[in-house]
């Protein structure tokens, strides 16, 4: 990985989780809390936000990296989804 980020710890999460687990379904609250600090506004207003990036996003990246994909996002309710890749 690179450089030591905001989402390290969401990363480090994911990878954390039971190999057997292929989705998981996190409340925006929930990765605030795994990353110690808000989300950005964006990540409540854009769905495009949650995007499977990892070249230009580093949100993108700490999940792709990690072995997941977002699989759907939940902009009113405030949850994504992620899928094993």
């Amino acid at each position: 990985m690179s450089s030591p980020g905001k989402y390290d710890a969401l990363s480090k999460f994911l990878n954390n989780q039971d190999k057997t687990e292929q989705t998981i379904h996190l409340s925006f609250k929930k990765i605030e809390g795994i990353i110690n600090e808000p989300l950005p506004p964006s990540a409540r207003k854009y769905s495009a936000w949650w995007g499977n990036d990892a070249k230009t996003h580093p949100q993108g990246q700490s999940w792709v990296e990690a072995g997941w994909k977002v699989d759907g996002v939940d902009l009113s309710n405030e949850q994504v989804t992620l899928i094993r890749a």
